[in-house]
């Protein structure tokens, strides 16, 4: 079935890339192994550390460590969230905008909408910092939860 065209051999080329691509399989493996195992463990010593130290980061010779929270939108509730979106999206219609400005989420959820409803519930503005525990309050009302995560940061020096 192989064949040679004009020089080239497929059947070489196909074995060419196939180990090629078990050797980047394998590097990826190993990546995993080193991020979930010994770096994982080193980020949260660091990070118990200075959380024990109430400080937000360290330096050492090569640059500064620095402890970082993200927020991020998960859906508790899809029944829940998909009747608020529907709400939204039949004022769209009725007032002529366009209804993807009221998509709440596709494959995961659209954060700066969850943000901007959460804001208008609080009668806060979008500079404000508000309270992990304040934003699920409201959030959990859209069938909606915002989980952060702490991790580490590094810069060199």
């Amino acid at each position: 079935m192989s064949a040679t065209i004009q020089g080239f051999d497929v059947a070489a080329k196909i074995e060419e890339w196939r180990k090629i691509r078990a050797q980047r399989l394998e590097l990826e493996a190993l990546a995993k192994k080193i991020s979930e195992g010994p770096e994982a463990n080193l980020k949260a010593e660091i990070i118990t550390f200075l959380d024990a130290t109430n400080q937000t980061g360290a330096r050492s010779t090569a640059g500064t460590a620095s402890k970082t929270t993200k927020r991020r939108i998960q859906l508790r509730d899809a029944e829940l969230a998909c009747k608020i979106m529907w709400g939204k999206m039949t004022d769209a219609m009725t007032n002529g905008l366009p209804l993807s400005d009221c998509l709440l989420f596709q494959k995961t959820a659209k954060q700066s909408e969850i943000d901007t409803l959460v804001r208008e519930v609080l009668n806060v503005s979008a500079d404000t910092d508000i309270k992990l525990e304040d934003f699920n309050a409201v959030a959990n009302q859209l069938g909606m939860e915002a989980v952060e995560n702490v991790d580490l940061t590094f810069k060199k020096s």
